[in-house]
């Protein structure tokens, strides 16, 4: 483990932020699958090849009377993963907003941090 190199690390080592990043996306991609067998069940099976990319960034409080640093997440599902989904554009943000209702990281970090999630 190391800080980032905005806050004093050399950038060769794995940070809190990267991790949570990586729980975070592995469990979006889990929350859409289960999600897509309920919504699409007549559909093909949900794509391996489905991807979510997160990052994580540091900020600061929108309130200054608290401290230290803040989390940030963007989620992104590229539209293009999902092929052979055979969901219109339309159906896969449906897909991507009901997942991120679904969960358990969502849920967890839901009005403590922000998060951005979006199909591109």
């Amino acid at each position: 483990m190391e800080m980032p190199p905005g806050l004093g690390g050399k950038g060769t080592g794995r940070n809190p932020e990267e991790l949570f990043g990586m729980g975070f996306s592995t469990c979006f991609a889990g929350a859409m699958g289960a999600v897509y067998r309920s919504l699409y069940p007549k559909n093909p099976k949900f794509p391996s090849t489905t991807r979510v990319d997160a990052s994580v960034h540091l900020g600061t409080p929108k309130d200054t009377n608290i401290p230290g640093f803040m989390l940030g997440v963007k989620l992104e599902v590229p539209y293009s993963s999902l092929e052979g989904s055979n969901l219109s554009v339309e159906e896969a943000k449906k897909l991507v907003e009901k997942a991120h209702e679904f969960c358990p990281y969502s849920r967890a970090t839901r009005g403590n941090i922000e998060v951005e999630v979006k199909l591109v």
